[in-house]
């Protein structure tokens, strides 16, 4: 029995008094105690939260990031706070041996065992008001040896002394084994220009490092172990020339372990790949990645003997040296070409055929603008529905490749700036109004703006975030036409 004298209508109990199963309350004069005291029935509310759960999206190792979520108990009357930390509980039968350095009052509770509840230490995340059911972890928030979440209830007396525990999984999914076949089977899929790239870049899948505690509710269903990697968090890979994490340009994403590089793609500053996973909450900090090598395969020794004697009459044999690594090459393409700079259309038709109609231009530019939320597969659809309205142009008389730079803001949110270089071959005729067309953009690029927005939105691209930033003067490089190389001109 546990006794307490007051001359007050009340008492207070303090917090973890042990549990009796009354309450007891006697008279006493000065002389003496009465002996038959009012009773009452003592009800223990012992409450904890359901369901606490935090599945990690952040996809690095020694990092977490996620939703903590759990359900309230039936009762919340008399909750006041509940307050969520990260600790570290011993091993079963082990004891604490963990460090406490930089430990302070301030941030943990090196006493947060109480009774039979063993607990080494522990760091506040947030206090909370009783009615909420989940806190977000913000990603990179570094595990540090934490073994399991706490949710702990607080009513107007006191913080529990028994939390509800989870124990932490800390996911890590990581693509391995980066290789790039820089031309495949296909031709079209390849590139052998020095400073230039193109072809298929594959790697292999991560597995999930998850180790499921007993203790927790399972994550995934029973028969459904191969779901790994990728897909347990309905996440995608992007891929990005890369040097480092602040030096990259991305190149494409996919849901699946291969990629096509477009041909004619610059390799730019980089030396590598990175291929780095990305879940519903962010992608990861720490990517896999791999050298690249450039396949070159260029002739050399160019040798052309004008045989013809006539003035504006050529004729001979057309000779060249075999690159030095030919393994790639299945055949050459030949032409004849000279610049459409200060040139007439006439003079430069004399060097292919009779006809003008048969000569080509081919205009040149590139267009930027920033974007959030769109993948490399939108904004060119998108990009190229623009020019082709805009340019007056079909379908196969338009080349486009889209590239993309991105940087991590303060608030941790990351801003692309996107670039859509463009190609169009269009007869000589043709050449001079889809110039002006697009000089006229050039000069006016809030116009080829509002049909970006458009095309993006027809897309389902939200496009709130869309800042355009320049559509540069075209450039009429050449006009050309194509000649079988064995034919002596």
């Amino acid at each position: 029995m546990l006794a307490v004298k007051t001359t007050q209508t009340s008492s207070l109990l303090p917090a973890d008094t042990p549990a009796y199963s009354h309450l007891l309350v006697y008279t006493a004069s000065s002389l003496t105690e009465q002996t038959t005291p009012v009773a009452l029935v003592i009800s223990d509310a012992a409450q904890v939260v359901g369901n606490l759960s935090l599945f990690d999206l952040d996809l690095d190792l020694g990092d977490l990031g996620g939703e903590i979520s759990w359900t309230l108990p039936q009762d919340t009357t008399s909750l006041t706070e509940l307050n969520v930390y990260l600790a570290v509980l011993p091993v079963e039968g082990g004891d604490c041996n963990v460090s406490t350095e930089g430990a302070d009052e301030n941030t943990s509770s090196l006493t947060c065992g109480v009774g039979s509840f063993l607990c080494c230490w522990r760091q506040p995340l947030a206090s909370l008001a009783p009615e909420e059911t989940n806190l977000s972890l913000a990603v990179d928030t570094a595990i540090e040896g934490f073994t399991h979440v706490l949710l702990y209830l607080r009513s107007p007396l006191a913080e529990q002394s028994t939390p509800a525990a989870f124990l932490i999984e800390d996911e890590s999914a990581s693509a391995s084994a980066i290789s790039f076949q820089e031309v495949p089977e296909s031709r079209q899929d390849g590139d052998l220009d020095a400073t230039e790239l193109g072809g298929a870049v594959s790697w292999q899948p991560p597995s999930s490092s998850r180790v499921q505690d007993p203790a927790n509710e399972a994550i995934r269903s029973e028969g459904n172990d191969a779901v790994d990697g990728v897909e347990l968090h309905g996440q995608d890979y992007i891929l990005y020339l890369y040097n480092s994490p602040t030096t990259r340009s991305q190149v494409g994403s996919t849901s699946g372990t291969t990629l096509i590089m477009a041909q004619d793609t610059a390799r730019g500053v980089f030396d590598g790949l990175a291929v780095y996973t990305r879940s519903t909450l962010a992608e990861q900090s720490t990517p896999a990645s791999a050298p690249v090598s450039d396949t070159a395969a260029a002739v050399a020794n160019l040798s052309f003997p004008d045989l013809d004697l006539d003035a504006t009459h050529i004729g001979g044999t057309f000779s060249w040296e075999e690159p030095a690594d030919d393994s790639y090459v299945t055949h050459y393409e030949v032409y004849i070409a000279r610049s459409l700079a200060e040139e007439s259309l006439a003079a430069v038709a004399l060097l292919c055929e009779p006809s003008v109609e048969e000569l080509q231009a081919i205009l040149s530019g590139s267009l930027s603008f920033i974007l959030d939320g769109a993948t490399a597969a939108q904004v060119e659809a998108a990009a190229r529905s623009s020019l082709l309205t805009a340019l007056d142009l079909s379908d196969e008389e338009l080349v486009t490749s889209v590239s993309s730079a991105v940087r991590r803001l303060r608030e941790r949110r990351l801003a692309t700036t996107w670039t859509v270089a463009f190609q169009a071959v269009v007869p000589v005729a043709r050449g001079d109004l889809v110039s002006g067309l697009a000089k006229s953009y050039s000069q006016r690029p809030q116009d080829f703006a509002v049909l970006l927005a458009a095309d993006l939105a027809q897309l389902g691209v939200s496009t709130s975030s869309l800042s355009f930033q320049s559509f540069s003067e075209p450039l009429m490089q050449e006009g050309w036409c194509e000649v079988d190389f064995e034919h002596q001109f």
